[in-house]
């Protein structure tokens, strides 16, 4: 009888054992899941639509982005700027219109330009200190009129602000 007692208890002992070692895989899995959930949750449309970012609009603009037609800038340092502008609507064959009701929009930054000094190399590759950047010349804002995707994102004090990803150009008179 002990025999068999003994067997019993080396067989749930297993059986036990088994099942913990279940029990913290499927526990991972579960860890697994959610951490994958909120990774997607993080691509999501940045403006907390529920489609991902890739899917487009009705205008054909990827979700969490607009076409934006600067219309006006303002200098916040040496060789940055703050823009501003339109909303626009793509009109097919490289054309754009402005958006049905479209106002106006503020706080528009381009990326390119976050590293901006008054020296040096610039976020569109020239060095405005270097010998062979032509004296009279200077780094130039983005030109009115032109059309650029632009990406909502909020600012750590939760202002909504516009990032755009476009090379400024130089431009002045020989001397």
């Amino acid at each position: 009888m002990s025999g068999l007692v003994a067997t019993l208890t080396v067989l749930v002992g297993g059986l036990v054992a088994w099942l913990v070692v279940a029990l913290r895989q499927l526990q991972s899995l579960d860890t697994l899941h959610q951490r994958g959930r909120v990774a997607a949750d993080r691509h999501r449309d940045v403006l907390g639509d529920e489609r991902p970012v890739i899917e487009e609009t009705e205008t054909g603009t990827p979700a969490g982005w607009i076409d934006v037609k600067v219309t006006g800038f303002e200098s916040i340092g040496a060789n940055r700027w703050i823009y501003s502008g339109y909303r626009q609507v793509y009109a097919g064959a490289g054309e754009f219109s402005d958006a049905p009701a479209a106002a106006l929009i503020e706080n528009i930054y381009n990326s390119i330009e976050s590293n901006n000094h008054e020296e040096g190399v610039q976020g569109h590759g020239a060095n405005v200190s270097g010998s062979g950047y032509p004296p009279g010349f200077s780094v130039q804002p983005l030109a009115p009129g032109a059309v650029f995707p632009a990406r909502r994102r909020r600012a750590p004090d939760g202002t909504i602000e516009w990032v755009v990803s476009a090379v400024n150009s130089d431009d002045g008179t020989c001397e």
